[in-house]
C-alpha cells in the first residue's frame, strides 16, 4: 500500500509505517481535514472485503462519497450503499462511450424515480427488434420492446352490390418493407351457399399456402374451421400486392381484407 503523502511533505513518503506523519495523516481523516495523495497520482488505497469504510452522517444527516476516475487501468468503481433517503441525490461521474452503469444484479429495480434521458441518450434493448416500441404490459407490469401493429385494409366494392369471382380484382403498392403476421376477411351480408374463398399474391406469387375462407352464415373468416395460412410473410417496398376472388359464395356483400403486421426498418 503506497504511503499517504500531504501536499505540504516533501512527497517522499515515511519510512516508517505508522510512524508520527502516517499517525497524523490518519487522524487528519478523523478531524474532517484531506489526506492528498497529489504526489502519488497512481496510488491505492487499499481496504479488505471483509473490513468496512463507514461514512457516518453528520448532525444534520448528510454523508457523502466522492470517488474520481483513477489514472491507471482499472476503471471499475463499485459502491454499496442503503438506499437514498427522501429527496437525496447520488450523482454519477460521466459515463465514456464503452463503460456501463450496472446494478448490483440482474433483478435490481429503479422504483419511483424520474429517468431523465438527454436527446443524446439511448436505451439499449438487446432482445428488441428494427421498428419496436416501448409499450406497457398492464398484466406485468412492465415497459417492454414489442413491433408495433399496423393494418392494411381493402375493400371490394360496397355494401349492396354482390361480389364475383376474379384474378387481380384489387391491386396496391407496398409503401414500406412490411412484415406479415395475419390476414382476415369480413363480409357485410353473409354467404347463404358456398365458402367465399380469396388468394393474395406479391409479384404474381402466392404467399398463401391455405387461402382465407368464410364460412356459410358467418362474417368473419376468423371463425372460419380453416384458417388461412400465411406462406410468405415478407412484403417488400414496392411489392405489387394483388387479389384473386377464386369463390364467392352465393350474395356476399361489403367484402372487406385485412393485412395485419409491422413495418421493418
Amino acid at each position: 500500500m503506497a504511503n499517504w503523502p500531504e501536499k505540504t511533505d516533501a512527497c517522499v513518503g515515511t519510512c516508517t509505517k505508522f510512524g508520527a506523519p502516517d499517525v497524523r495523516r490518519i487522524s487528519r481523516l478523523f478531524n474532517n481535514q484531506n489526506v492528498n495523495i497529489a504526489c502519488y497520482c497512481s496510488s491505492t488505497v487499499c481496504i479488505q472485503e471483509c473490513n468496512v469504510f463507514e461514512f457516518q452522517s453528520d448532525a444534520c444527516g448528510n454523508s457523502s462519497l466522492y470517488i474520481q476516475q483513477p489514472n491507471g487501468t482499472c476503471f471499475n468503481i463499485r459502491i454499496k450503499t442503503t438506499a437514498l433517503g427522501s429527496n437525496s441525490i447520488a450523482t454519477i461521474p460521466d459515463i465514456g462511450g464503452a463503460d456501463d452503469f450496472v446494478f448490483n444484479n440482474n433483478t435490481a429495480t429503479f422504483n419511483n424515480k424520474t429517468l431523465d434521458l438527454q436527446c443524446s441518450n439511448i436505451i439499449l434493448d438487446s432482445c428488441a427488434s428494427g421498428g419496436d416500441t416501448l409499450i406497457y404490459n398492464d398484466v406485468c407490469s412492465q415497459y417492454e420492446s414489442q413491433a408495433v401493429r399496423q393494418f392494411i385494409k381493402i375493400d371490394f366494392g360496397n355494401e349492396t352490390t354482390t361480389i364475383c369471382t376474379g384474378n387481380g380484382q384489387k391491386e396496391f403498392q407496398m409503401p414500406y418493407c412490411f412484415t406479415l403476421d395475419e390476414v382476415y376477411a369480413t363480409v357485410a351480408t353473409t354467404s347463404s351457399c358456398g365458402l367465399p374463398s380469396i388468394q393474395i399474391q406479391q409479384n404474381a406469387l402466392d404467399i398463401l399456402s391455405t387461402a382465407i375462407t368464410i364460412d356459410v352464415g358467418e362474417k368473419t373468416s376468423r371463425t372460419a374451421v380453416t384458417p388461412p395460412v400465411i406462406a410468405d410473410n415478407t412484403m417488400d417496398i414496392n411489392g405489387v400486392i394483388t387479389f384473386d376472388l377464386d369463390a364467392v359464395g352465393t350474395g356476399v356483400t361489403g367484402l372487406v381484407i385485412y393485412l395485419v403486421g409491422y413495418q421493418r426498418f
